[in-house]
């Protein structure tokens, strides 16, 4: 028999990414901690051969969670929610050494929640998606002292984040050996959400998705934008360029390694509905194809769909088949 108190006894696993050399698995395990009434999170590794036991690499007494790899294998990022500033719960991202002695490096700390992490490929950045609060906030904590907030767009809150018009989310980018601040390297007047980034091979350019339609609440379509970025980390947002528009709606962007091509996850916002399709759109002319051809499934199976994988002549992806991935 099954009892409510069996809850606490119960175990998640999720989030896993595979080291660059395939030998390690990392990933996240939930738990539900009863006398708290709240889950919490750690992240763990082990070895893909089961050659020895998972052990448990982050602290987990908060939330710890989005471990992504660095380009050699040596250091693990992670997103937590440790850290407090008075009574506000803040974000904050880490790297960690998985081999040998060293103090985890808190890369950023912010008042909003991370994710999306994406390690350059040269490994000098990382990038990650982060809402960026306006000068409404400015006013401190205290909602009740702020000025009140103009509402022009339909969409203007989500159930579980609140109002969004004035913290919309943009891409940042911060130095992964801890030397200087974290950078939102996208930004605009347009209110609406910016997301998927993804390095081009050289580590110089950023693609991402986002909205260039001034009507962003009620036309869904999403475009893919590139920012250059150099080798460093700028001092404020930069313009970025559309490459492509139309349509259809972007995610999960996966730059081919050569530099030409982006592969992606497009909806067809035209029908009414419709599945997720791989796409890869051609960096030169903005020509989009679909690899999988008339493939009759969903590219984007619930709840939450990876970017695409290039391999030798390959694109890697998930297709849901009758409930199954």
């Amino acid at each position: 028999m099954v009892l409510p108190s069996d809850i606490g006894h119960l175990l998640e696993l999720g989030q896993p990414v595979l080291s660059p050399d395939g030998s390690l698995v990392a990933f996240v395990v939930r738990r539900t901690d009863l006398d708290a009434n709240r889950y919490r999170s750690a992240v763990w590794l082990a070895p893909t051969d089961g050659s020895r036991p998972p052990r448990q690499l982050t602290a987990g007494t908060e939330g710890d969670g989005n471990p992504c790899w660095s380009p050699d294998g040596s250091l693990l990022a992670f997103t937590s929610s440790r850290e407090k500033k008075g009574d506000e719960q803040r974000s904050t991202l880490h790297v960690l050494a998985i081999d040998g002695p060293g103090e985890t490096t808190t890369l950023t700390s912010q008042q909003e929640g991370l994710g999306d992490l994406q390690w350059s490929p040269d490994g000098t950045r990382i990038a990650f998606s982060c809402r960026q609060r306006g000068p409404r906030y400015e006013a401190g904590d205290d909602d009740a002292a702020r000025p009140p907030r103009k509402i022009t767009h339909l969409l203007n809150r989500l159930n579980g984040e609140g109002f969004i018009t004035d913290r919309p989310t943009r891409i940042w980018v911060v130095p992964a050996d801890g030397s200087g601040p974290a950078m939102a390297v996208t930004g605009g007047e347009n209110p609406g959400d910016h997301g998927s980034p993804a390095w081009s091979p050289d580590s110089t350019r950023l693609a991402f998705t986002a909205s260039s339609e001034p009507d962003w609440d009620l036309d869904l379509r999403t475009g893919v934008h590139v920012v250059e970025l150099g080798h460093g980390v700028p001092d404020e947002a930069l313009e970025p360029t559309l490459l492509s528009g139309g349509p259809i709606g972007w995610a999960a962007l996966a730059w081919s390694p050569d530099g030409t091509c982006i592969a992606g996850l497009t909806e067809e916002l035209a029908v009414s509905v419709s599945n997720y399709r791989l796409a890869v759109l051609r960096i030169a002319d903005a020509s989009v194809s679909y690899p999988a051809g008339p493939l009759d499934r969903s590219h984007a199976p619930y709840p939450g769909s990876r970017p695409p994988v290039w391999t030798e002549g390959f694109l890697v992806f998930n297709a849901e088949d009758r409930g199954a991935v």
